[in-house]
C-alpha cells in the first residue's frame, strides 16, 4: 500500500445541518426542489427514522427525515406538520431527481403506508449494491459499510438500543425512538444519527458506482 495516498480526512458530523424551524424548513425545502428540478441527472438520498421497522401496526410514526442532494450536505428534520412542507416534500419525492437510499424498501413502504404516496424514479440502492460487490453474508448493512469503506467505526452506539422493537421476534414492533425526544441532547443526537447515515449512503453510492462501472 506504500503507493497508495492516504484518504482525506472529512468530518461528516460538520456536514450534517439540523433544520429546527418550519420557516427554515420551507426555504431548504423550496431549494432542493429547485435545484433537482433544474439538474435531473443528479441524485437525491434519504434516510427515515421511525417507530419500527415495518409501518403496519397501529401507532406507528415517521420521526426524521434526510435529505441529500450534495455529497458533503445532508438536511435532517423532524416529520413537517406544516400543511405546506408537506406538499413540498411529497413534490420533491414524486419529482423526476434520481433517488437512492440503503435499503430503499423501507423508505418506501414507510412513506406509502404513512404519507400515503409512492416515492418515484428509485435509481440506486446501496444495499444491494454491496450485495454484488460482495455477497457474502452479514456484511451488506450500512454501518458495516460505512466501517470497511470510510473507516468510521462507530457512530451509532448511543442510541442503538432505543431503534430496536420492544418485541424482538415481531417485525411491527414499536422501538423506544420517541424516548430519545424528551431531551435536547437525545434528540440531537438521533437527528445528527439519521443526517450521519445519509452521508454515508451517499458518499457509498458515489464509490459503489465507480467499482461497478469503473
Amino acid at each position: 500500500m506504500v503507493n497508495i495516498p492516504l484518504p482525506d480526512y472529512c468530518n461528516e458530523g460538520e456536514q450534517v445541518q439540523i433544520i429546527e424551524s418550519p420557516n427554515e424548513l420551507t426555504k431548504i425545502l423550496v431549494e432542493i426542489e429547485a435545484t433537482t428540478h433544474q439538474h435531473r441527472s443528479g441524485l437525491l438520498s434519504l434516510d427515515i427514522e421511525t417507530t419500527g421497522l415495518k409501518p403496519h401496526a397501529e401507532g406507528h410514526r415517521i420521526i426524521c427525515l434526510s435529505l441529500s442532494h450534495r455529497k458533503d450536505q445532508a438536511y435532517i428534520f423532524m416529520l413537517p406538520k406544516q400543511k405546506e412542507n408537506l406538499a413540498l416534500l411529497k413534490t420533491i419525492l414524486q419529482s423526476k431527481i434520481r433517488k437512492s437510499a440503503h435499503n430503499m424498501k423501507f423508505e418506501h413502504a414507510w412513506v406509502k403506508h404513512l404519507l400515503g404516496y409512492d416515492i418515484q424514479l428509485w435509481h440506486w440502492d446501496s444495499m444491494i449494491a454491496a450485495h454484488i460487490i460482495d455477497n457474502r453474508p452479514d456484511i451488506t448493512g450500512l454501518k458495516f459499510q460505512t466501517y470497511v469503506n470510510f473507516g468510521v467505526v462507530d457512530y451509532s452506539s448511543e442510541i442503538e438500543g432505543y431503534l430496536q422493537g420492544i418485541d424482538p421476534k415481531n417485525a411491527n414492533s414499536i422501538n423506544r425512538i420517541t424516548e430519545l425526544l424528551k431531551t435536547k441532547e437525545k434528540r440531537t443526537q438521533l437527528l445528527t444519527y439519521c443526517g450521519l447515515d445519509n452521508i454515508f449512503h451517499h458518499k457509498l453510492v458515489i464509490k459503489q458506482k465507480k467499482e461497478i462501472y469503473g
